[in-house]
This record gives C-alpha cells, structure tokens and sequence, in this order.
C-alpha cells in the first residue's frame, strides 16, 4: 500500500500541526512516523540519506501496512519541498497522489527554522552570518517559487494545494475543510480537540547531544528490517514523548533585527513574485 497523498512542506510551517489533526478524522490513515523522507535525497541537515535507493520499496509500504481501508492515506514529509531529487521520484512514484503545501512567510520561517537548529546543536554561526552566507539548510528553503514550479511542471494543478500559514492560523477550520475536500473525507470527520491547540513550538533542550543522539538511534532502528517496530512502538507507548519532555525547557526566540529582517525582505522578493505568479494572486498576509 501507497499513499494518496503528500503533505510536502514546508518546514516550521505548521505541518505537525496538521498532521495531529488529520490523524483523529476516521476517514485518513497516517502512519505513527512524521516525516518517513523516503523520497529525499538528503536530510535536514544536508547529509545523504537517499532511502529511495538505499532501501527497499517495501520499507515504505510497511509504514501503511495498519491502515483500515480509510480512503485518504497519506506521508507528512515537509523536506519534499525543498529536496532537489524529491519531485520527480513521488511523480514516477505516485503520479496520481494529491499534494499539499503550507508556506509560511519565509523571512518568519528563517528565524523560526535557525533557532530550531541552533538549539538541537546543528549550526552555531550567528543569524546574521547564516543570512549573509545564504545558509542552504536555512535561508534557500523559503524559495518556495523556485520549489514549486518543479512541481507544477511535473504535476497536474488540480493535485496541488497550497495554503498560506498565516491564512490556516486566522482561520483553521475552514482550512481543514479545504484539505479534508482535496482529499476527499467528510470534513464533518474532523475533532475540535487540538484545532487550536499549538503544536511543536519552539523548544531549547537540557542537552542537545541527547536529542540528537535519540534522533541518530531512532533512525537507524527505523531503516532496519528487524529494527523498525521499536521506535513505532516507544512513540505508541509514549515513550518518546516523555523523554522529550524532560529534556525539553521553554524557549522564546530573540526577535529579528530591522537589518535581518530587511535583508531577508530584500533576498526573498523576486521568488516571492514568482510564487504570486504561480498562485496567480498576492499574498496579502507576508508583509512586503
């Protein structure tokens, strides 16, 4: 079993959010792992990982394996988006699957997605050198113009939909609707237990090392035919989330400078036309 649809990005843009509520409707089946990234080419942090030919198709069906004939079947893997290899693998792949994107105003995601790194230990220059430098892992993702004409060019329109983050936060019911209707379940299926809930906020940890190596350990169990059911099982006991939580300490981000703010507005401008050209409308709620 393959999935129908794919939730492809982007990163800090409310994905997690959406894939909690998507897993309560009776009419969706997602798997227990966010982001399985089986069609990437790297990982978040750039390195190779490249499942698609390291591991067998199987790996993946197994993840859909629990599924209850629920119409909708989906993978939330947000680096689709900004994965080079990542279009034309899912359209040999899954030609018919729908796909959904969540952009969020990319100079917020920047900020947001730096600190999410610098916390978890993964980069330790400053922000303003991470602008400067034109940080792949960071500052390139949020050139979702250039990512998504891959897609259109691959894709038909009509199994794409794009939601602007800022739009599903202001009004989240109706945009659940919107993606129960593309993916076609009842969105009278939908709970109002986490609609309003946030979810994966921004989070400094005790000890970085542990997350990561939890992270490391994790993985690897996950690409192992033997191996694979115990990270599913530690999340389904709630394993995981304990020892995250303990870890965790809260966090609010130090807010963006004038300089960093304008020399992002500046780097971002002529893709954010290309993506108003693309949608064929503007986007009104990214400050210009």
């Amino acid at each position: 079993m393959l999935p129908n649809f794919l939730v492809i990005g982007a990163e800090k843009a409310g994905t997690t959010w959406l894939y909690e509520v998507l897993r309560q409707h009776p009419h969706v089946f997602l798997p227990d792992t966010k982001e399985l990234c089986y069609f990437n080419r790297l990982d978040s942090n750039l390195q190779v990982s490249d499942y698609f030919h390291r591991l067998d198709r199987s790996w993946y069906e197994e993840f859909f394996s629990e599924h209850r004939n629920q119409p909708a079947i989906g993978d939330v893997s947000p680096m689709y988006l900004c994965d080079d290899a990542a279009p034309a693998r899912i359209a040999a792949t899954l030609p018919g699957a729908k796909l959904i994107a969540i952009l969020r105003d990319p100079v917020e995601r920047a900020h947001s997605h730096y600190w999410m790194a610098r916390n978890k230990a993964h980069l330790t220059k400053s922000f303003a050198e991470v602008i400067a430098r034109k940080d792949e892992a960071v500052i390139k993702r949020g050139l979702y113009g250039e990512q998504l004409e891959v897609y259109f060019s691959l894709f038909s329109p009509s199994q794409i939909l794009i939601l602007i983050f800022e739009e599903v936060m202001a009004d989240r019911r109706e945009a659940l609707a919107r993606v129960c209707r593309f993916i076609g379940v009842d969105e009278d299926g939908l709970s109002d237990a986490n609609l309003d809930e946030s979810v994966n906020p921004a989070t400094a940890y005790r000890s970085a090392w542990l997350y990561n190596a939890s992270v490391t350990l994790a993985t690897r169990f996950r690409q192992s035919a033997l191996l694979a059911w115990l990270p599913r099982l530690l999340k389904k006991t709630g394993f995981n989330a304990k020892v995250k939580s303990l870890n965790a300490v809260d966090f609010r981000k130090p807010p963006l400078t004038e300089e960093e703010r304008a020399a992002l507005r500046q780097y971002y401008a002529g893709d954010r036309e290309r993506l108003e050209r693309l949608l064929g409308r503007k986007i009104e709620a990214w400050p210009r």
